[in-house]
């Protein structure tokens, strides 16, 4: 049977397979084909048909510049592709413009905001460029899918920063003009009301009064506070099955009822981060996990490189030496040992060491080790 890289290679990218098709032809699961995918870093369907497509369309309005949206998909689809207009339209509206003519030994070099450090929402994320190059990539595509984006599932080790990636998701969808500067990031973790599925689920729902015994008023809940901007839900894994039926009813219709509420749905365009440190197999009903088409693993920090567990150590105590007159150097062999850790770790965890520990143990106030705090030693070089 053939390998999904061979399947892709062969693919016609006129055509490219669908996630279905793929889990048809290699006989899995849909998930287990996002996964595959996932780790051989091969984008979806819609990404790998982008490029060629915009070439095409760059062409055909080369030759003819006025063409409608409506002409542009009959040729395009008479050239063997099978897209929309609808989809048409919206690549249309964001092509690049024509670039000028290359000048001889230009006097400035151009870059584009993705490029420049400075404005990379991510470049605060330890290993954006590194260990983490993958996952900000599939974040990205998440929240620039047209129309509105995908809804995403991060999975990873508490501390591993699932939190952070949904909040710079935030802040990259606002930057590239995906949502408006002033749209909502509501943040809830369901661990909070686990052993209470019912207020679990008014929290995020809301209610109308009389839905039970305390609703002594109407209230509107987490979903209808984040209409228009993104919901980033902690610990989905908490939240019971009927609590997932209800946030499945929201994605599949863009719509809800409050608790107790028997009036029409509640229309709402909200898109969703879940994060969970459990299996979603186990944990997640299939029907949801089917509704959430982007999963993004984190690694822990005991799977990060040398130098990314380096730089959390050196996040860690940057506080402290910053509130020093001092030069601080590193004291090598307890830092290598730190860092060399064998047992799952995460920053959280990496932060309470730290504080138990008596700070000269990593770093000290006198040059012997040769390596400024500021630096990264030899030996996370490798």
């Amino acid at each position: 049977m053939a390998t999904l890289t061979e399947l892709i290679r062969q693919e016609d990218p006129k055509r490219p397979y669908t996630d279905e098709q793929l889990a048809q032809m290699l006989q899995l699961r849909r998930e287990q084909v996002v996964e595959l995918r996932r780790i051989n870093g091969i984008p979806n369907s819609w990404m790998r048909l982008r490029p060629a497509l915009v070439v095409e369309m760059q062409k055909l309005l080369e030759q003819e510049p006025g063409l409608s949206d409506r002409s542009l998909t009959l040729r395009l689809n008479a050239m063997g592709y099978n897209v929309s207009r609808y989809l048409v339209k919206e690549l249309h509206s964001n092509l690049p413009e024509k670039e000028a003519e290359p000048q001889p030994e230009p006097a400035v070099e151009i870059t584009t905001q993705e490029e420049t450090e400075g404005t990379n929402v991510f470049a605060g994320m330890i290993g954006y460029d590194g260990g983490l190059k993958a996952q900000i990539h599939q974040a990205k595509a998440a929240v620039s899918y047209p129309p509105n984006g995908l809804h995403t599932l991060i999975i990873g080790p508490s501390g591993s920063g699932k939190t952070f990636l949904a909040e710079n998701m935030y802040h990259y969808a606002v930057q590239q003009g995906l949502l408006a500067p002033d749209a909502p990031f509501v943040s809830f973790n369901c661990a909070d009301y686990a052993d209470n599925p019912q207020l679990l689920n008014s929290q995020l729902f809301g209610y109308v009064r009389g839905a039970f015994s305390g609703a002594n008023a109407t209230k509107d809940g987490l979903v209808q506070k984040a209409d228009g901007g993104i919901l980033f839900l902690d610990e989905i894994h908490r939240l019971s099955g009927e609590g997932q039926e209800m946030l499945f009813y929201l994605l599949d219709k863009g719509s809800y009822r409050r608790l107790g509420d028997s009036g029409p749905a509640r229309k709402v365009n909200v898109r969703l981060i879940a994060a969970t440190t459990s299996s979603p197999e186990s944990a997640l009903l299939l029907t949801f996990r089917r509704r959430i088409p982007i999963v993004i693993s984190m690694p822990g920090i005991a799977d990060r490189p040398m130098a990314e567990r380096f730089a959390v150590l050196q996040s860690i105590f940057a506080g402290s030496t910053k509130r020093s007159t001092a030069s601080w150097w590193w004291n090598g062999r307890p830092c290598a040992s730190y860092c060399n850790m064998i047992v799952p770790a995460t920053s959280a965890r990496c932060r309470a060491t730290s504080k138990s520990a008596a700070p000269t143990r990593f770093w000290r106030a006198s040059p012997s080790s040769k390596t400024p705090f500021t630096s990264v030693p030899n030996w996370c070089i490798s």
